[in-house]
């Protein structure tokens, strides 16, 4: 079943109570998650579609 919240304003969603993250370390893993695909193809897919 999926959940379905109801609030007032967002932050009062459960969702929201992780800490932030960097905008400067999602880019780096985005950055060399993009770079190994290049590298590797379709085997770096799979190895992150397992993750």
């Amino acid at each position: 079943m999926i959940p379905i919240y109801e609030a007032d304003r967002l932050e009062d969603l459960p969702l929201f109570d992780r800490p932030p993250q960097a905008e400067e370390d999602v880019d780096a893993a985005v950055a060399a998650i993009l770079a190994d695909v290049r590298t590797r193809g379709d085997e770096a897919l799979r190895e992150y579609t397992r993750r």
